[in-house]
């Protein structure tokens, strides 16, 4: 036997004895089963009754003295039985219907008392279920979400898109003269290795194939690329002197024939930096002695003609000496400029003094090149 169903057994045992205690002190009350004591049939005065005429021991006026249930009228043939005018006719309450009515409530409570727990039981079930399919909906979210959401390789891959696009119809000079925007349409172009566009095909002018500047590293011999003989524009006349131009000339050849030799000069390699470095320190003192335009031709001039020499040491001569070679004094096809530049690892040096107008031509035949693969082999799917 569970300690609950003993424990509402001690208290029903208890419920039932003191129903049993209440009825005797009742009998003792009211030992002649009087059936109203206060009542108008007994007189004015109810010696039993703190309270006055009308009132009995146990009840307020008009209500049954011997039951808690109410008023009503007492069984004749049985002093202690009374009919509830509550209920009717029925509900029979005494000192043992009284007992049973209390054990039946314990009862009842008990009852409750476990149906209650139950429902608790269900109840946690249920918060556990819903635990569950939360879950499952989180992870469904993820997964949703992480099936959605572009990869960094495809957000790339758009970038890449949407800057050939901006740089085939609106791109900047800038762009343009550093060599950046060409770099990127022939890249663009060479992932159609093998393929020709059936458009776009324009061939290249010599006399432009002639002005581009390519590199391996990132700086090309620019004005330095006819072997090393400068071209001094005019606004160099009006910062350095005749001697010191002719000084970086020779110096500048010296070390360009070195170049192609493969061995360079140690002592006339440093010539040449001090001499630069003098001629930049000379353009600086005489920035309020020259119009702004010409110091500032002067001083981008100057800034190119050190690149190129860096250039030089760093062994950019052989190729551009292999793609001079390869022009050859000939038109060349778009298409056959990309293959050679991606063949050989080139890729185009910003402009020199002079080179703009080639670079611009040039891109104009790539941006319609690659659009033309693009718009032919892009959207083909793969062959299996």
């Amino acid at each position: 036997m569970s300690n609950w169903l003993k424990w509402s057994v001690c208290v029903s045992l208890l419920v039932l004895g003191l129903f049993a205690v209440v009825g005797q002190a009742t009998a003792q009350l009211n030992p002649y089963g009087l059936p109203q004591l206060g009542g108008a049939g007994l007189g004015a005065v109810n010696p039993y009754s703190p309270l006055g005429a009308g009132y009995g021991p146990y009840s307020m006026p008009g209500v049954n003295a011997y039951t808690p249930y109410g008023g009503g009228n007492q069984n004749q043939n049985n002093p202690y039985i009374y009919y509830s005018s509550q209920g009717g006719n029925g509900g029979i309450y005494g000192r043992a219907g009284g007992s049973l009515y209390g054990a039946a409530q314990v009862i009842n409570a008990y009852g409750n008392a476990l149906t209650s727990q139950e429902q608790s039981r269900i109840m946690r079930e249920q918060y556990y279920q819903m635990q569950i399919e939360t879950a499952r909906k989180r992870f469904d979210l993820k997964r949703y979400i992480a099936a959605n959401t572009p990869s960094y390789a495809e957000e790339m891959e758009k970038l890449n898109r949407l800057t050939v696009r901006r740089i085939q119809n609106n791109v900047a000079p800038a762009e343009v003269s550093s060599g950046k925007a060409l770099n990127i349409l022939v890249e663009d172009a060479g992932k159609f290795a093998g393929k020709r566009a059936s458009t776009g095909t324009a061939e290249v002018p010599p006399d432009v194939l002639r002005q581009l500047n390519v590199t391996k590293r990132g700086n090309g011999v620019g004005v330095l690329r006819n072997d090393g003989k400068i071209d001094w524009p005019p606004s160099t006349a009006d910062v350095l002197s005749p001697e010191q131009r002719k000084n970086i000339s020779l110096l500048a050849q010296a070390v360009v024939r070195d170049a192609v030799r493969g061995k360079i000069d140690a002592n006339v390699s440093k010539d040449l930096r001090r001499a630069l470095e003098e001629a930049k320190e000379q353009c600086f003192r005489k920035v309020n002695d020259v119009p702004g335009d010409l110091y500032r031709d002067a001083k981008r001039f100057l800034g190119d003609l050190e690149s190129s020499v860096r250039a030089v040491q760093e062994g950019e001569v052989a190729a551009q000496a292999d793609f001079d070679n390869w022009v050859g004094g000939k038109a060349r096809p778009v298409q056959d400029v990309v293959d050679f530049l991606v063949g050989n690892g080139l890729r185009f040096a910003p402009a020199a003094p002079g080179d703009e107008a080639a670079y611009r031509a040039l891109h104009s035949a790539l941006s319609n090149y690659d659009g033309a693969l693009n718009a032919q082999y892009a959207a083909e799917p793969p062959k299996e």
